[in-house]
Order: structure tokens, then sequence, then C-alpha cells
């Protein structure tokens, strides 16, 4: 089976609105804000490499991030963008963990 690790990149990088310092979550106009930016991370997932990209992202975004945080179930997807790297490796950064959404099993 395919393993996967979710990145709440807002609260990894920089408010993109520039209006506070730090994370998206807390920093800046919150009337501003118009959600989290996500990025999902899979390995171990050839058998996900023959799904469409619109399947892909219904999985991720009405199965799987609803499953480790409930919340999610009455988001909406804005924008995706799906890159297959068949063979590849992903490479964590250091301390990442510690933002990254709860995950249970």
């Amino acid at each position: 089976g395919a393993g996967a690790t979710f990145f709440c990149l807002d609260a990894l990088q920089d408010d993109p609105w520039g209006q506070g310092s730090g994370s998206g979550r807390g920093g800046g106009n919150q009337s501003l804000q118009r959600g989290s930016v996500i990025a999902a991370d899979f390995y171990g997932a050839s058998n996900l490499l023959r799904l469409t990209d619109e399947e892909i992202v219904r999985r991720i975004s009405k199965v799987m991030l609803p499953s480790a945080v409930p919340a999610f179930k009455s988001a909406s997807v804005i924008d995706s963008w799906v890159k297959r790297f068949p063979n590849a490796v992903t490479h964590f950064a250091p301390g990442s963990e510690t933002v990254r959404p709860p995950q249970t099993l």
C-alpha cells in the first residue's frame, strides 16, 4: 500500500500577503486569508500513477485529509497541481514533523 505525508504549507512559510510575520495560521490580517495550502506527498504509490489528476485530488480532499483532520470535510479545493515522480524518493526537512497535520491510524 501507499503511504502519505500531508504538509500545511502556510504553516511552514511566511504569510503570503505580507501582513505579518511567520506562519499563515496566526500572522497577518485574517480577513485576507483565503484558506490553506496543502501538499500531499505519497510514497510506495505506484498504484496511484494510473489515476487521473482529478481522482487523486478527490481522494486526497474527500477521503484522506478528512480522515486525518475532520475539519477538512467542509473544505473546497480551489486549485490543484499533481505531479508524478515514478521511482523518486522524498527528502523531509528536519523539524517539519512539528507543523504537519495530526496523523492517526
